[in-house]
């Protein structure tokens, strides 16, 4: 699928049922009907990127210039002819070393799937230079006084990133700047690491008007975090603890709506209640499988009399 947009640097939502963008003052992020997510941003002039693959990839040979996706770090510098740079998961290869691994990921003009403006003359060998070689970090250390490599040093409070960026611009604001962002994606990726709690209650609460319903709604959570819950409704006479503790007290026959989150404080989980209330005479049995009317909320929950 190939798509073009042009933003104007206002916030903004677009989604034609394959893709769903949103765009920001500074950033852009899309979300692809794979569940692949890309969020670009730019600070100070550079860009800064992060991508989300569904776990189901790490099963799929999944490779390229940001590692193989097989959660064992040893073999994210894998060449794209197969050579795997030796790398023991903490210390980093030289830049050097990195720079010939990530050479090989480079595409040629026929593997390129970004299209040109070949009416201007675009192409592309417009937007690389094959002869281009970046300046190293040991290179930039070395060529550094003491004195002004400490001044640097105490500036960037000894972030790599920041450190380099320093050096081969001369810029300290741009260096701070990849400090800022080095922070926002580290404490972004720490999110990322976490999983959502997993309600393992049903949905399907039955009542009568005049009588309380006592539910209890349960979760669990693999990190091991504080589940809280909460609900969203349209009506006063259904309400939910922080512990899970729900209570219905059906007053009417008015449709009731609600959908009950599960959060963890840095992710939630979502149960949509169906609510079935039992319109019978005092003498009678409700029978809660046959109902009279089912009515859809607006987010996504059911009410149904039976």
């Amino acid at each position: 699928m190939f798509l073009n947009l042009c933003f104007s640097g206002s916030s903004g939502l677009y989604s034609n049922g394959n893709i769903v963008i949103k765009t920001g003052l500074a950033n852009v992020a899309a979300v692809f009907s794979s569940g692949i997510s890309v969020n670009v941003s730019g600070t100070s002039g550079a860009l800064n990127f992060i991508t989300l693959l569904p776990e189901r990839f790490a099963s799929a040979n999944t490779q390229g210039l940001l590692g193989v996706f097989n959660n064992n770090p040893k073999d994210d510098f894998t060449f794209k002819n197969g050579t795997v740079l030796s790398f023991n998961g903490a210390d980093v290869p030289a830049e050097a070393k990195l720079y010939d691994f990530a050479t090989t990921w480079k595409t040629a003009a026929n593997e390129s799937l970004f299209t040109y403006n070949t009416s201007a003359g675009e192409s592309w060998d417009t937007f690389n230079n094959n002869s281009f070689m970046p300046v190293f970090y040991e290179d930039l250390i070395n060529q550094t006084s003491p004195e002004q490599l400490a001044s640097v040093n105490v500036s960037c409070g000894g972030q790599k990133d920041c450190i380099f960026d320093v050096l081969s611009t001369g810029n300290t604001n741009f260096g701070l700047a990849t400090q800022d962002s080095s922070g926002v994606y580290r404490s972004l990726g720490k999110v990322l690491q976490n999983f959502p709690p997993n309600i393992t209650s049903s949905g399907q609460i039955s009542g009568s008007v005049g009588e309380t319903v006592w539910v209890n709604i349960n979760a669990v959570d693999v990190n091991n975090d504080i589940i809280e819950f909460s609900l969203v409704t349209n009506s006063s006479n259904i309400n939910i603890s922080a512990d899970g503790n729900l209570t219905w007290s059906p007053r009417s026959s008015e449709p009731v709506f609600g959908v009950v989150s599960a959060s963890d404080g840095k992710a939630s989980s979502v149960l949509l209640l169906t609510l079935t209330l039992c319109n019978c005479s005092a003498n009678s049995t409700c029978v809660y499988n046959q109902t009279t009317l089912s009515l859809n909320g607006s987010d996504g929950s059911t009410f149904q009399v039976s």
